[in-house]
C-alpha cells in the first residue's frame, strides 16, 4: 500500500521558484508543504524560496549565514510550527513579517510523549514531550494550514487576493475529498486499530484515523538492525496491530523485512520532500490497499 500527501500536477511540473523576479515579493517558507501551497495559491504574482529543499532532512535542516539573511530579506516567512523547525530559537527573525501557521490551531496540535511509545491523541499525559509536527498527513489541519496561508498571502498580495483565494477554494475541496476517503476508513472508536511506526512522524495521521499508534525504532537506521527487528518481531506478537507504516526513507532491506510479516503494511510519504510525480492534495492508494486499511 502507498499512502502519500501530494502536490498538484500543475504544481508538480512547475519549476522550482527562484529569485530572478527582483520586483515580485518573496516568500520564504520551511517546508515542502508550506512551499506547494504557497506556491500554488500565489501563482506567478510572488518568489516562493523553499532553502530546505535540497537538503537530505528538512525537518533537521539549519539555515547557515546567508540562509538567515534570506529569511529576514523576505516580504514574507511562512513557518510550519509544531517543532518542526528547531533551528528558529536561535535565530531573530521579523516578527512583523514572520508568521507561523501553526498558531491557527495550536489547540489541536499534539504532544508527543517520551515515556510512552504510543499516542492516543491530542492530549498528552504529563510527561516529558514535544509537539509532533506533521500536522499536513490530517487534511483537516491541512486545510486551516491552506486557510493560514492563504490570509498572510492576501495581506502581501492585496492586488492578487481575489485569485488567491479562488485557488483557495480549490486546494480546499480537494483536501475535502481526501478527509471524506479518510473517514470511510477510519476506526469507529480510538484503541479499536492498532498501528506500528516505523519512527515518529505519522502521528496526526493517526488521529484523524483514530488509531492506537506505536512508535518503534525506524528499521533503516545503521544501528542495530538485527536488534530492532527483534524489538518490532516482539511488539508485533504482544500488541497484534493491524498494520504496519513504513516511510518514503524506509530502505530496500527494511522494506522487504516489513512486507515479509503477518500484518497489512502501508508506505505513507510524510511530505517532506518535493516530488513531480506526486500530488499534494489526495491520497494515493490502490483498492487493495484500501482494505488493508478497512477499521472494522
Amino acid at each position: 500500500m502507498v499512502l502519500s500527501g501530494c502536490q498538484s500536477n500543475e504544481l508538480a511540473s512547475r519549476p522550482m521558484s527562484s529569485t530572478d523576479a527582483s520586483d515580485m515579493p518573496v516568500v520564504t517558507v520551511s517546508s515542502y508543504p508550506l512551499y506547494a501551497l504557497t506556491s500554488e495559491l500565489a501563482g506567478n504574482n510572488a518568489t516562493v524560496v523553499w532553502p530546505a529543499r535540497e537538503s537530505s532532512s528538512p525537518r533537521q535542516w539549519t539555515p547557515d549565514s546567508d540562509e538567515i539573511k534570506r529569511f529576514q530579506s523576505s516580504d514574507l516567512i511562512l513557518l510550519a510550527g509544531a517543532n518542526y523547525e528547531s533551528w528558529t530559537h536561535r535565530v531573530t527573525l521579523p516578527r512583523s513579517r514572520t508568521y507561523d501557521v501553526s498558531a491557527g490551531y495550536s489547540e489541536k496540535l499534539i504532544a508527543r510523549d517520551f515515556a510512552v511509545d504510543h499516542q492516543h491523541g491530542p492530549n498528552g499525559s504529563g510527561a516529558a514531550s514535544e509537539m509532533a509536527w506533521g500536522t499536513w498527513l490530517n487534511p483537516e489541519l491541512c486545510m486551516m494550514m491552506l486557510a493560514e496561508v492563504t490570509q498572510q498571502l492576501c495581506k502581501v498580495l492585496p492586488d492578487n487576493a481575489a485569485s488567491i483565494q479562488e485557488r483557495s477554494h480549490t486546494i480546499h475541496r480537494q483536501l475535502d475529498q481526501v478527509r471524506g476517503e479518510m473517514l470511510k476508513i477510519a476506526s469507529p472508536k480510538i484503541g479499536q486499530f492498532i498501528a506500528l511506526a516505523d519512527g515518529p512522524g505519522y502521528e496526526y495521521l493517526a488521529d484523524r484515523m483514530r488509531w492506537e499508534i506505536h512508535h518503534m525504532p525506524a528499521l533503516s537506521d545503521n544501528a542495530s538492525p538485527e536488534e530492532k527487528q527483534v524489538e518490532w518481531s516482539t511488539a508485533i506478537q504482544k500488541l497484534k496491530p493491524q498494520l504496519i507504516i513504513y516511510g518514503r526513507e524506509s530502505d530496500e532491506i527494511s522494506t522487504a523485512w516489513v512486507l515479509r510479516q503477518s500484518v497489512p503494511a502501508a508506505r505513507v510519504d510524510l511530505c517532506e520532500f518535493a516530488d513531480a510525480s506526486q500530488s499534494f492534495t489526495c491520497l494515493l492508494y490502490t483498492s487493495d490497499a484500501a482494505d488493508d486499511m478497512q477499521c472494522v
